[in-house]
This record gives structure tokens, C-alpha cells and sequence, in this order.
């Protein structure tokens, strides 16, 4: 749809091309995280216990979600 020449997208149509897309993208990491959870109750996957940098993994957080709470007005950072 989107690089369709002949019948180009209006704005609005843009917009939720890209929504969906997104969307989409979210929840095939949320079912590949699910798919990791059964992975590791059933002991096909073993945890390595390591050391991580918590600002790091806020700041990933924030940025996924970032535009949801930028749709509520809400601004989320991380001080």
C-alpha cells in the first residue's frame, strides 16, 4: 500500500499504514518473547545470569513506549 504509485495514500491513510505496521511489529516481538518464556519452562533455552546496565534497559522500555504515552500526553523520561 504504501508504495503504491498509481493510488497514493492520503496522510490519514499514511498514518495508520504506519500504526499497523508498528503494531504488527510489537506483537510478533511480544509472541517471540512468549515463545522464549516457554522455552526456557520447558529447559530448551538456559539462562546465562549476567550483569546489565539498568539505565540501559530504561531507556529501552522508555522508547518502546514512548509513543503511547505521547498519544495520552504524558512524557516519559528517564532522569
Amino acid at each position: 500500500l504504501r508504495d503504491d504509485r498509481e493510488h497514493p495514500l492520503s496522510g490519514e491513510q499514511q498514518r495508520l499504514v504506519r500504526w499497523i505496521l508498528e503494531r504488527g511489529g510489537a506483537t510478533m516481538q511480544m509472541i517471540d518473547d512468549l515463545l522464549n518464556i516457554s522455552r526456557i519452562h520447558t529447559g530448551k533455552i538456559r539462562l546465562q545470569p549476567r550483569f546489565v546496565d539498568g539505565a540501559v534497559v530504561v531507556d529501552a522500555a522508555i522508547a518502546r513506549l514512548r509513543h503511547l504515552a505521547g498519544e495520552k500526553g504524558v512524557q516519559v523520561r528517564n532522569d
